[in-house]
């Protein structure tokens, strides 16, 4: 299952090797690290954040072959893969009711099956379709 999107990243260095800032160059973002890994870690939970699900789907990153980064700077591609880092990092899980005729109810409760699980799993293999 993926929802992969591409950003370009502008990065430049802090004085005295104190780590890097970065700038997504389509999305007012901004985000820093002491070392590479954590600018990129701290760049996915900043996306994360900052693109709701509408938002995502309009803006899929410039191309980098069009973009000549500043004097003193690079430039990375960000991968963001929204529903693999929602897997990896939300734990949180919310109630919801869910409509079912009775006999189905019935049925399900006598042969043990946890609603909620297959539910779950049903709702995968159809995010898996896309």
């Amino acid at each position: 299952m993926s929802e992969r999107y591409f950003y370009p990243m502008l990065i430049e260095q802090l004085p005295d090797n104190q780590g890097y800032k970065g700038r997504f160059i389509d999305l007012n973002i901004e985000v820093s690290g002491k070392s590479l890994e954590e600018l990129m870690d701290n760049g996915h939970e900043a996306l994360d954040k900052g693109l709701d699900d509408d938002l995502a789907l309009r803006i899929k990153g410039t191309d980098p072959a069009a973009v000549t980064p500043p004097s003193g700077q690079g430039m990375i591609i960000v991968e963001f893969d929204r529903i693999a880092y929602k897997e990896k990092h939300d734990k949180k899980t919310i109630t919801k009711a869910v409509t079912m005729p009775a006999w189905m109810a019935t049925i399900a409760k006598e042969r043990r099956i946890d609603c909620s699980k297959l539910l779950q799993r049903a709702l995968i293999k159809e995010f898996e379709k896309d």
